[in-house]
Parts: structure tokens; C-alpha cells; sequence
């Protein structure tokens, strides 16, 4: 997780935070983006990213159904004291 300074968050911060919203087991991703669906071929063409996500699963990764979850969990109190103490471990592991 490297946000190259443009993070409102530090980048262990986010990456804590989405560690706790999503699951980012191999199968859990194939499942959540619905891979296994025949969804190929109309990535061919125009590029795989930047498109908008199709009801029927085409360009699942480009939700942003995350979103809300992911402002909640580093918005949370515990981010906010360790970020101005410098720590994130801390909040996250009680260390």
C-alpha cells in the first residue's frame, strides 16, 4: 500500500483499514468480483480499467462498494488517536 503522499491517511492506516473491511483470500476475491463468470471477452477491447461496472458482473472491479465501510473503519476514533500519536499498530493491536 504506497499512496505516494497523496493520502488524507497514512498508507498503514488504509492498509489496516482494508484489511479489516475486506477478505482478500483468493477465492474471496474471485467470488467478490464474480471471476468466474465468462466476462472476458469485453475487456479486450478499450482497456480493463476506468469503465463503468455492468449489472450483469462485467467490470466488477470498478465498484465502490467499499467505500463507506472503509471511512467508517479509518475514520474510527482508535485511527485517529494513533495517527496523531504516530501509530497505527497501536490502535490496531493495543501495543
Amino acid at each position: 500500500m504506497n499512496t505516494h503522499g497523496t493520502g488524507r491517511f497514512n498508507d498503514e492506516a488504509i492498509s489496516r483499514a482494508l484489511q479489516e473491511v475486506a477478505d482478500f483470500r483468493p477465492r474471496s476475491i474471485r467470488e467478490r468480483l464474480a471471476l468466474n463468470k465468462p466476462i472476458y471477452a469485453r475487456t479486450a477491447a478499450y482497456g480493463h480499467f476506468g469503465r463503468v461496472p455492468e449489472a450483469d458482473g462485467g467490470f466488477t472491479w470498478e465498484k465502490l462498494d467499499l467505500v463507506d465501510a472503509l471511512k467508517v473503519e479509518i475514520g474510527s476514533k482508535k485511527y485517529q488517536d494513533a495517527e496523531r500519536a504516530g501509530n497505527v499498530t497501536e490502535a490496531k493491536f493495543g501495543r
